[in-house]
């Protein structure tokens, strides 16, 4: 801050002469309302920055929320799913098992009745043979009593071959029944176990999210706090400062008054002295008459600065009574904030916890029910007696059919490789036969060319009375046009 200068001579002399006004201070020094401005300014910033973290911490808390609540709708929706396609599977083993044990039943009553017509009718046979050759020999009856103890051999055996048939194909109906129940009891059980691991799995990521969220809030809410008592701090050492410069500049303003006092009253003393020789009345009278006129001005000068520093004084206390209140309201609003984000997070993570244990309570009652209907299953498996015999013949009769078909369309399939294999067998042995004889073709003509050239190359003995020979080039070119016109 600069110091204050002296009064020159003519300010003194605006003082002391009678005729002119009171000499003013000099103005006053700048107050702290615009430093006490942008401390508010700084604290409105500080607590809009905490509010717009709020408000950012609670939408996190939200979207963590949406994405819990996605992924239980998702595990919900998986475990319906599986539900439904294990019921489904439970009731097409068991009409399976019905259709099977029905066509059991039916070819094994249509069996006995087979046989039992056939005994019958052998039976009427004999009875009508021997009623018709009551006259006939004992052997022919023996014979007819043979053959029909012979067909009914032949008829029971038939009728324990396919029964002991039926129970093989029912035992191995009841074990698929068995084999498909247990693998959907199985898969049932890995699913509702992967189901839990991913429940626990997005629990756990959601309280790590959760407590780092947290962890970052809290720091961040020290920091603003922190940040906060500094700017206090910093408030309130500038404040002092500026105090303690307006109350120096008032002591210096009190020392320039104290100096121009002292300087007019020694003028004034000196003009008493000089003019003691023309009139000592008229010269303590003047003394007089500046004293009186100095008087109010010293007491306007050491009110003004009475004023200014109680007034520095007020505006400091102000200052730091807003930075204190500012400092407070900062750590309430940062430990609100911190209280506020530890809710959240804990909400969200009971609200995950709570989400999981209901998922992994629903996949075990499912599992529960995929049990139920293996269970219900492998007793309906246990009951069915199915015979598919006839069933295993059409396959067999099928198979040997198509078996058939595949060996007939490969034996055609191979008469026709073995047709074009032919085919390009001769086509290449006539391609073969034409390269050998274009070979032969031009290696007769590169021996006539060989013969052209051989007799070119005889000196001519009369060089200027034939023509020009052709040349090499000229009877290749001949050669050429001659076997392509041929």
């Amino acid at each position: 801050m600069p110091a204050v200068q002296p009064p020159e001579v003519s300010q003194v002399d605006a003082v002391i002469s009678p005729d002119a006004g009171v000499a003013l201070p000099p103005p006053a020094a700048p107050t702290t309302a615009d430093e006490a401005v942008h401390l508010l300014s700084l604290a409105q910033r500080h607590a809009d920055a905490i509010r717009a973290e709020a408000d950012r911490l609670h939408a996190e808390a939200l979207r963590l929320h949406a994405e819990a609540e996605e992924a239980r709708r998702a595990a919900v929706v998986q475990l319906d799913e599986a539900q439904e396609e294990a019921t489904q599977l439970v009731a097409d083993a068991a009409e399976q098992a019905a259709l099977v044990l029905a066509e059991a039943d039916r070819a094994r009553d249509e069996v006995l009745g087979e046989a039992e017509s056939a005994a019958a009718v052998v039976r009427a046979r004999a009875e009508r043979a021997a009623v018709e050759a009551d006259g006939r020999s004992a052997r022919l009856v023996e014979e007819a009593q043979e053959r029909s103890r012979q067909l009914l051999a032949e008829a029971e055996a038939e009728v324990a071959r396919r029964t002991a048939a039926l129970a093989a194909e029912e035992e191995r109906v009841r074990q698929a029944g068995a084999d498909e129940a247990e693998r959907t009891v199985r898969e049932a059980r890995e699913e509702a176990e992967r189901l839990r691991a991913d429940a626990a799995d997005a629990a756990d990521a959601m309280r790590g999210e959760a407590t780092t969220e947290l962890e970052r809030a809290r720091g961040h809410a020290a920091a603003e706090l922190a940040t906060a008592a500094e700017q206090a701090a910093r408030i309130r050492d500038e404040a002092r400062a500026t105090a303690e410069a307006d109350i120096a500049l008032a002591a210096e303003q009190m020392d320039w008054t104290q100096r121009t006092v002292e300087q007019l009253v020694s003028a004034a003393e000196l003009e008493a002295e000089r003019l003691h020789g023309r009139g000592h009345a008229a010269a303590a009278e003047r003394v007089r008459s500046v004293r009186r006129r100095l008087q109010p001005v010293i007491g306007a000068v050491a009110a003004k600065v009475r004023a200014r520093l109680a007034a520095a004084e007020e505006a400091a206390a102000a200052v730091r009574a807003e930075a204190d209140d500012h400092l407070a309201s900062a750590r309430a609003a940062a430990e609100a904030e911190r209280l506020s984000a530890r809710e959240d997070a804990a909400r969200t993570l009971a609200e995950a916890e709570a989400r999981a244990a209901a998922m992994v309570e629903r996949a075990e009652r499912r599992l529960a029910g995929a049990e139920q209907g293996a269970r219900v299953l492998r007793e309906q498996a246990a009951q069915q007696s199915g015979a598919a015999q006839r069933a295993v013949q059409d396959r067999l009769r099928e198979a040997r059919t198509e078996a058939a078909s595949l060996v007939a369309e490969a034996r055609t399939e191979a008469d026709d490789l073995r047709a074009r294999a032919r085919e390009l067998l001769d086509a290449a042995r006539a391609e073969v036969r034409a390269l050998t004889e274009r070979r032969d073709r031009i290696a007769t003509e590169l021996g006539q060319l060989s013969g052209v050239i051989d007799a070119l190359a005889v000196p001519d003995p009369f060089p200027d009375l034939s023509p020009d020979p052709p040349s090499t080039d000229d009877l290749t070119t001949h050669h050429d046009k001659e076997r392509d016109a041929r």
